[in-house]
């Protein structure tokens, strides 16, 4: 498989919401279509999580999982602005000790 966009290697600390439950995950890889998890518990195809870090929120389907990983789009309905401020911040969480100030998420600051 080619991909169209180059990946980002990463180790960012992100905040997921699902359901109204609040967990958390490493960014394996992110790129301008989507993002690779780790660490999510219980997730399936077709789920739509809020992901958020450092105050930046974005909606992505998850599109597969295998291994502790999960492969997620962001939602074509997401504003442009949202998703620039999202990638901008995890650009800037590379080390999980300074990404770990995630909105909503004080016990992990």
């Amino acid at each position: 498989m080619v991909r169209k966009v180059a990946r980002i290697r990463s180790r960012a600390l992100v905040g997921v919401l699902r359901n109204g439950e609040r967990e958390s995950a490493y960014l394996r890889d992110y790129s301008t279509e989507g993002v690779c998890l780790e660490g999510l518990r219980s997730v399936m195809a077709g789920d739509v999580l809020r992901l958020h870090c450092k105050g930046a929120f974005i909606s992505a389907e998850v599109r597969w999982v295998r291994e502790g990983r999960a492969g997620l789009c962001y939602l074509p309905s997401c504003p442009p602005g949202e998703k620039t401020r999202f990638l901008a911040a995890v650009s800037r969480g590379q080390k999980p000790a300074s990404a770990a100030r995630i909105y909503g998420f004080s016990e992990l600051a």
